[in-house]
C-alpha cells in the first residue's frame, strides 16, 4: 500500500550543510577567456556601427563613451569571475549528484542516480587545450533535461562517471 506521510519542515536536513568540492583551478582560465571574447565582440560591433554611421565625427563622443563603458564592464566582469568560479562546486552523495553555480542568481541542481539515463564525458576545444573535461548527465525523466558539469580533471571526471554508472544499476530496485 502506498503511503505519503507528511514531514515537519523543521526536521528536514539543512541544505546549506552540503559541502561542495571546487572545480579544477585551471577552469577559471576558460571562464576568463570566454568572457573577454564576448566583451571584445560587443566592443567590435559598436565600432563597426560607428564606422558605417552617417557623419561618424558627430557620433565620436558617444562611441568613445560607450567603448569606455564596455571596457569598464570587461574589467569589472573579469574581477567578479574569480568569485563566481569559487562559488561553483560539485557534491557527490550516496543517491545523487548536486552542482552549484551562479554568483548573483545561484542555482543548485541535483540529479538522483535512479533518474540518470546516460553519463557522457566530453571536451570542447578550450577544455582539450587545458586538459579538462565536462560531464553531461542525462535525466531519464525528461529527454531535454541534463546537467553539465564543466571544469573537471580527467581522473576526477572518470571517477565520478564510473560512480554514477555503478549506482544506476544499484538504484534500479528502489
Amino acid at each position: 500500500m502506498f503511503k505519503n506521510l507528511q514531514l515537519a519542515t523543521a526536521t528536514l536536513p539543512d541544505a546549506d550543510a552540503l559541502v561542495y568540492e571546487p572545480l579544477d583551478s585551471r577552469y577559471i582560465r576558460i571562464m576568463r577567456i570566454g568572457s573577454a571574447l564576448l566583451w571584445i565582440v560587443i566592443l567590435a560591433a559598436v565600432w563597426v556601427i560607428y564606422l558605417i554611421a552617417d557623419e561618424p565625427k558627430a557620433w565620436l563622443p558617444v562611441f568613445l563613451a560607450l567603448s569606455a563603458a564596455l571596457l569598464l564592464g570587461l574589467i569589472g566582469n573579469q574581477s567578479i569571475l574569480h568569485r563566481a568560479f569559487q562559488y561553483r562546486g560539485i557534491a557527490v552523495r550516496e543517491h545523487d549528484v548536486t552542482y552549484r553555480s551562479g554568483l548573483f542568481m545561484s542555482r543548485e541542481t541535483s540529479v538522483p542516480y535512479r533518474r540518470v539515463q546516460q553519463v557522457v564525458l566530453s571536451q570542447n576545444w578550450p577544455e582539450k587545450r587545458i586538459g579538462l573535461y565536462s560531464i553531461k548527465i542525462q535525466n531519464a525523466a525528461d529527454a531535454n533535461a541534463h546537467l553539465r558539469i564543466s571544469g573537471l580533471g580527467q581522473e576526477r571526471a572518470e571517477r565520478i562517471k564510473a560512480f554514477i554508472l555503478s549506482h544506476i544499476v544499484h538504484d534500479e530496485g528502489l
